[in-house]
């Protein structure tokens, strides 16, 4: 495994200035409403700057370049804004999992996930678990084939698996020994940044290792909490959803992740993902649809799955229209089978299906 990318230590005055830097640049545009960050700052060099910029419902899509967060530090600002427009800010509990929200400028906009009843609250968390270690598994699929891992940004999204920790304590989940462990190893490794030690290659992968061991058992821990009995029969047995492929299989006991490169007609290449993924998972994920077949038995659950589902789609549909080019991040729903609006091309599924059949036949993910 090739390690690239080591973390640098970094100043909280150069946090403040890179926010101060990317609000002037924001504030040159009319339909900008408010600008706040979400997180906090207490390991510098591996935090991130998370900005939320709240921007009038008819934004302009040739400013939206304007709201890039790319070319000011690229080690404090490792991915793009969530731009959102006014209309759906009350709403942004149900489109990502934030808390520790701070205003820098503007109007008052967002409210928070603890603003939220306590049954919606919960259930919305158990949503957040599942998706959140969800899409974890392409990312440990990508660094699988590629052999090669990004130090920064695994070092945030290790420590990430704290939050999926402290959801289930207050979910009040049994979880086994073994986890509480890899957590304690995992606040080591960030400790031991903090402090400005050497953190060795080893320790890291050590590390890194143990947190895809966790990540599988948060999410079955987490897919238990929605899907308590699996009685019912699935329809599916495959899922597409543009480059990514989900088989549901009776004879795993864990989710399996691959990630490939495909090459069509010589010219483009798509990142595809193939997955093996438990029944329940498929139960799961009819709660998204817009008319789910009711297999919870909680018909509370099952309205807030269908108002994330169209917050996250109403988002997805004014993103595309408004802020195509602010890279900005949207919520994850795991397989959008009915919000997306263009569907996989038939030698793409094709492709897919005979890189499934080789490399299951053959290949075991650990």
């Amino acid at each position: 495994m090739i390690i690239t990318n080591p973390p640098v230590h970094i100043s909280k005055s150069d946090y403040e200035r890179a926010i101060s830097i990317y609000a002037n640049k924001i504030s040159k545009c009319k339909d900008v409403v408010s600008l706040y960050t979400m997180g906090s700052v207490k390991a510098p060099g591996l935090s991130d700057l998370d900005p939320i910029v709240i921007v009038k419902d008819n934004y302009d899509p040739e400013e939206s370049e304007l709201l890039s967060t790319k070319e000011i530090n690229e080690k404090i600002f490792i991915h793009g804004p969530v731009v959102i427009p006014v209309k759906l800010a009350s709403k942004i509990p149900f489109l990502i999992y934030a808390t520790n929200f701070v205003k820098f400028f503007g109007e008052n906009c967002l409210s928070e996930i603890n603003d939220l009843p306590l049954e919606k609250k919960n259930n919305l968390m158990r949503c957040y678990l599942v998706d959140f270690t969800e899409s974890r598994f392409l990312q440990f699929a990508e660094v699988n084939t590629e052999k090669k891992i990004d130090q920064r940004k695994w070092m945030t999204r290790i420590w990430s698996l704290t939050h999926s920790y402290n959801i289930l304590k207050n979910l009040k989940v049994s979880m086994p020994r073994e986890c509480h462990n890899i957590i304690e190893n995992i606040k080591v490794l960030r400790n031991t940044w903090v402090r400005k030690q050497v953190i060795d290659n080893n320790m890291f992968m050590k590390v890194y290792n143990q947190s895809y061991k966790i990540n599988s058992l948060f999410f079955i821990n987490g897919l238990n909490c929605v899907v308590k009995h699996q009685s019912q029969h699935i329809n599916k047995k495959m899922l597409f959803s543009n480059n990514k492929v989900i088989y549901f299989s009776d004879f795993i006991d864990s989710p399996r992740y691959i990630f490939k490169r495909v090459k069509i007609c010589k010219r483009y290449i798509i990142n595809c993902y193939i997955c093996q993924q438990l029944p329940k998972y498929a139960i799961y994920l009819n709660g998204y649809q817009k008319k789910p077949d009711n297999y919870y038995g909680n018909v509370s659950l099952m309205q807030v799955m269908g108002e994330r589902a169209r917050v996250v789609t109403e988002h997805w549909t004014w993103l595309r229209k408004h802020s195509p080019n602010a890279n900005s991040m949207t919520g994850y729903l795991g397989y959008p089978s009915w919000h997306t609006s263009i569907s996989a091309p038939i030698i793409l599924k094709l492709l897919l299906n005979r890189i499934y059949l080789k490399a299951f036949a053959t290949f075991n993910i650990n």
